[in-house]
């Protein structure tokens, strides 16, 4: 684990967020999960050891987004696609940039979806919501 811990444990499935296990003591028992930023390296049985994560995630380091920043962006600035490259969405931004918004209409739009919660960044969520 990042805070030193040791787990001593079976795993059943790594997926690109959690890892499932069972602890060795118990094989019958319940599937454990964890989440995989919480994790710094496995060492297998064979003695091979895999890193999972050397380097904090971007939550960790405050580099995530937040929905307060990004409605402020969308409201001010929106028809320059500014919310769009922020988000991390550079496609729409361009197209943003290039139809002053899509007209007006597109910022409307995604004023309310940003306030909704369903415009998101790619690939993650808000770090802080309001």
């Amino acid at each position: 684990m990042k805070n030193g811990d040791e787990i001593k444990a079976k795993i059943t499935e790594i997926t690109p967020k959690e890892i499932k296990y069972k602890k060795c003591n118990g094989s019958d028992g319940p599937v454990i999960t964890i989440s995989k930023n919480s994790v710094f390296s496995i060492l297998y049985a064979d003695g091979s050891k895999e890193i999972i994560s050397s380097k904090k995630s971007s939550n960790e380091l405050g580099e995530g987004k937040s929905q307060l920043i990004t409605v402020l962006l969308c409201f001010f600035v929106g028809y320059l696609g500014i919310h769009r490259f922020y988000l991390g969405h550079t496609a729409m931004g361009i197209l943003y940039l290039l139809t002053f918004g899509l007209c007006g209409i597109g910022v409307l739009i995604d004023f309310i979806l940003i306030i909704t919660g369903d415009l998101k960044p790619k690939n993650e969520d808000y770090t802080d919501k309001f």
